[in-house]
């Protein structure tokens, strides 16, 4: 596990310079204390929010959940009038390999992309998707993409033009 520097809101109380980890297989989060080294699991019902390097994060459970998300972590891309958060997800798998030698174990990880406008929940999977969302502005958005020549099918990492298309979208 790897641990960075960031901040965290946990009971209410606001902790600087403190090691956190996210697992995002188990959706938990993990505080390494410095001087003994201990790793804790924190209570995800008292988990504020949190940012880890320059990531910042929701904890959406409890009282917080958000009706239409899956509670748990969620980092946020982009909060302005409407909200875009990201649910990074670790599936575990254990295969055994068709020669008989062992068990082949790995992990496939998929990210799931939700903006929050008006207290509803959208996913976004593509960039046709905030057209839908902004019906008003959607020849704008659909022209923003092309303009900047936004291919999401060709890009690995979506985040960056997720981000710049919702910076548009949010000011029309």
């Amino acid at each position: 596990e790897t641990f960075s520097l960031g901040s965290l809101v946990y009971n209410g109380v606001k902790y600087e310079g403190v090691e956190l980890n996210l697992n995002a297989h188990k959706d938990e989060l993990h505080l390494k204390i410095a001087s003994s080294g201990t790793v804790l699991e924190l209570n995800k019902n008292i988990v504020g929010e949190f940012v880890i390097g320059r990531r910042q994060f929701l904890t959406l459970v409890g009282e917080n959940a958000v009706d239409g998300l899956p509670q748990g972590y969620y980092q946020v891309l982009y909060k302005g009038g409407d909200t875009l958060l990201k649910r990074n997800i670790r599936t575990f798998h254990e295969r055994l390999q068709t020669s008989g030698s062992g068990v082949f174990r790995y992990f496939d990880q998929s990210n799931k992309h939700y903006l929050l406008k008006e207290g509803k929940v959208y996913p976004i999977l593509r960039n046709k998707d905030f057209a839908k969302v902004y019906k008003e502005d959607k020849k704008a958005i659909k022209g923003f993409i092309r303009h900047n020549r936004m291919k999401f099918m060709e890009m690995e990492e979506k985040d960056p033009a997720f981000v710049e298309i919702m910076g548009f979208a949010d000011k029309k």
